[in-house]
């Protein structure tokens, strides 16, 4: 299950998801300091939206994440067509099917209510292509890069 949380609890808890969020930034981003900042700005703004993997069973009061995911609504620029990109997902141990289905059901509902005609997202990580293989989803697709000398 995923909860969003408010700017202000991403503020109060910064220094924790601080660390997960670096640990799982796409390759389009830096891990430096002040990219931080700004990942930690937009999140205040509402242009991040942090989100905590609970468990589905999870009882009033705990605090017992599995992981958590960042996302933000990306427009392409050509045919203006837009899509809610995972920018980050991090997970502190193995996320069950369920959990994982739950997640991403929440996730083309709030896609669906910005207008998006998709979710996506980058991963090199084989248990998330598996997974989202599982509900239907496609991981085809390669993300290619070139470094531009400094």
């Amino acid at each position: 299950m995923l909860i969003q949380l408010t700017a202000e609890q991403v503020a109060e808890r910064w220094e924790i998801l601080k660390p997960a969020i670096r640990a799982s930034l796409p390759p389009i981003s830096g891990r430096e300091d002040s990219r931080m900042v700004n990942i930690l700005k937009s999140a205040i703004r509402g242009t991040l939206q942090v989100w905590a993997i609970v468990p589905n069973d999870m009882k009033e009061g705990e605090d017992d994440w599995l992981g958590l995911l960042t996302t933000v609504m990306s427009i392409d620029g050509i045919s203006k067509t837009r899509s809610l990109l995972i920018y980050s997902l991090y997970s502190y141990g193995e996320l069950g099917v369920a959990d994982f289905k739950e997640g991403m059901k929440a996730l083309i509902k709030f896609g669906k209510h910005l207008g998006c005609a998709t979710v996506s997202a980058y991963t090199e990580v084989e248990s998330i292509k598996k997974a989202i293989k599982r509900i239907g989803g496609s991981s085809n697709m390669s993300y290619l890069t070139l470094k531009i000398g400094e």
